[in-house]
């Protein structure tokens, strides 16, 4: 079975290996970055993959950020960070700054810098 259609409590329990943060418009990126990362072994969180159809969708993502030991964040292009994502972003720092988790931002095939 693939680490990241792990929906059980026992993920949630053993905590994620990677958590990746994405804009809607890094989706594809988001999809193909979680199934290499799979395919190496890793459990990984990736909110389409992950919370079910019906399931609490803030509750689970909450609690995979908070048990992730990695958090990627795909840097969005010109549209800047959504609000969701600049929530989970701030969330992963406070953890990176305790020691909790380790932030990995990672530019998108999309991204371009803003000067």
């Amino acid at each position: 079975m693939s680490g990241m259609v792990d929906r059980g409590q026992d993920a949630a329990a053993r905590g994620y290996d990677v958590f990746i943060s994405h804009a809607q418009t890094d989706r594809v990126v988001a999809r193909t970055l979680a199934h290499e990362l799979s395919a190496a072994g890793l459990l990984v969180f990736l909110d389409e993959l992950n919370v079910a159809y019906g399931e609490d969708f803030a509750a689970s993502t909450t609690e995979a950020l908070a048990t992730a030991r990695a958090v990627v964040v795909l840097a969005p292009g010109e549209q800047g960070f959504g609000a969701s994502q600049r929530i989970e972003l701030q969330y992963a720092q406070a953890r990176g700054r305790l020691g909790r988790a380790l932030v990995i931002p990672v530019a998108s095939t999309e991204a371009r810098p803003r000067y």
